[in-house]
């Protein structure tokens, strides 16, 4: 409805008609000339948070008609605007003024918190059940749900929609882990599977197309069968690493500890965890 009205407006400017006042807002226009719908007192966070919501945080200025002004800066009408944000940026900044940003910026940096705080306890809940997955040669749980789905079933059964949220009560301490360890002892099977994992993580672009391959070799090489495999992609275009888990049967500790060998001996791969 929002993007309903705004363009409602550009097409009574661009017809030369009256805007009613309770719709003014101001328009303003890319360095591609691109026309862009803010709020009568809009700054720099919400032009940052309309033109690329995702990478926002990681804002450091605008510029206006072309010079560098304060992401505080309250943007004139018809002005040419462009939001900066340094490539490879690894430190964003959620904690703006609340009092110089309009409210709908407000409302997505807090959603926008929310899930960085979630996704945190997520990760702390992975970090927690590492150890005790060792013992399956596992390294996380979600790969339960490709190899044996009825025990992935049996932890769904532990008021959890999806293994994120799993996590996340784990990390957040509404579960704790060895409910989760006594669970797969006392109902699941993968004690009893000679399991095993590789995870690689790298530099995205770096002979990527070859890893998956390489990876793939080296296990079935060894006699090794793959049961399953995940592969997580960048989400920001200024990330640049990548990782690659491979979970698989039929091989003994000592050619694992020889996998583990041959993968840190390649400069390709900045980190190897064989279990």
């Amino acid at each position: 409805m929002e993007d309903f009205n705004n363009w409602g407006v550009i097409s009574l400017k661009r017809r030369g008609l009256k805007v009613p006042e309770n719709f003014m807002p101001k328009i303003v226009f890319s360095s591609e000339n691109e026309p862009i719908v803010l709020s009568k007192n809009s700054t720099g966070v919400d032009l940052a948070y309309k033109v690329d919501p995702i990478r926002a945080p990681f804002a450091t200025q605008i510029v206006v008609n072309g010079v560098p002004q304060l992401l505080d800066t309250v943007i004139p009408n018809a002005a040419i605007v462009q939001v900066i944000i340094p490539n490879h940026s690894k430190v964003g900044n959620p904690n703006f003024d609340h009092n110089y940003i309009q409210p709908e910026t407000a409302a997505m940096i807090e959603e926008q918190q929310f899930r960085k705080e979630r996704d945190q306890k997520t990760l702390e809940g992975r970090l927690i059940m590492q150890p005790l997955l060792l013992q399956f040669g596992l390294l996380d749980l979600a790969d339960v749900q490709n190899i044996l789905p009825e025990d992935f079933l049996l932890l769904r059964k532990i008021k959890s929609a999806n293994m994120d949220e799993l996590y996340f009560k784990i990390g957040a301490g509404y579960i704790k882990p060895e409910t989760i360890l006594n669970q797969i002892l006392n109902h699941s099977t993968l004690s009893t599977i000679n399991l095993g994992t590789v995870s690689v993580s790298g530099n995205q672009g770096i002979d990527q197309s070859g890893i998956i391959s390489s990876i793939s070799y080296l296990i079935s090489d060894a006699g090794g069968s793959i049961v399953s495999n995940y592969l997580d992609r960048p989400r920001l275009e200024d990330e640049q690493t990548y990782t690659l888990r491979y979970v698989f049967t039929g091989i003994g500790q000592q050619t694992k500890d020889l996998i583990r060998e041959i993968i840190e001996s390649e400069e390709r791969f900045t980190e190897c965890v064989v279990v």
